[in-house]
């Protein structure tokens, strides 16, 4: 992210994404499956300078689901599911080599969306950043709430993590509950590992 790493430029970023999957069915004699996947993501920054940025990010997912496979209580399954959500972001650099930022996004899932109050999600996170001994180290002190999570939904989790950058390609955040590893490779190209439980 921005708070640590290379800022992002402040420009306008969109991705669009199809897949598709067929399967045979089972050997059990299953039913044949086909999903087809639509991804769309934009970003557009909403105002930007050398310690402020403000973001706004939309996204949204179709699956289209042709099978004639049925749920164990007998149910079809949907032939459309959903997923979209809008959110904003802000950050700040603060003195001494300090920010904060915090993102909120609000969304929906399931084959209609935004029908049953249970089907919107809410998430949130914010994040405290400074200085610490070392080349381009830093604490990192978040709390994230989740309305979606496997565990702990409408409850705020707290974590931390020591940043840091052993190589020249190579960002870590190494902390409870999460870990991110960012790798540069080559130019231009980034592979990012994370875990969050």
């Amino acid at each position: 992210g921005e708070l640590f790493g290379r800022p992002r430029e402040p420009k306008v970023r969109f991705g669009y994404e199809f897949r598709q999957w067929e399967t045979r069915g089972m050997k059990t004699g299953g039913s044949p499956l086909s999903l087809r996947q639509q991804l769309v993501d934009l970003s557009v920054p909403l105002s930007s300078d050398e310690k402020e940025k403000w973001r706004l990010d939309l996204n949204g997912r179709l699956d289209e689901v042709d099978t004639d496979a049925r749920f164990a209580n007998g149910r079809t399954l949907p032939s459309r599911l959903w997923d979209v959500g809008a959110g904003v972001s802000y950050s700040r650099q603060l003195e001494e080599d300090r920010a904060v930022a915090f993102s909120f996004q609000l969304g929906t899932n399931g084959d209609e969306p935004f029908r049953h109050a249970r089907d919107v999600i809410a998430q949130g996170n914010l994040l405290y950043k400074r200085h610490a001994p070392g080349p381009e180290a830093a604490w990192l002190f978040a709390l994230n709430f989740s309305t979606n999570r496997n565990f702990a939904n409408y409850i705020p989790i707290p974590g931390f993590a020591y940043y840091f950058r052993p190589a020249e390609s190579l960002r870590l955040a190494l902390g409870v509950p999460f870990f991110t590893a960012l790798w540069n490779p080559v130019p231009k190209v980034i592979l990012n590992l994370s875990y969050f439980p």
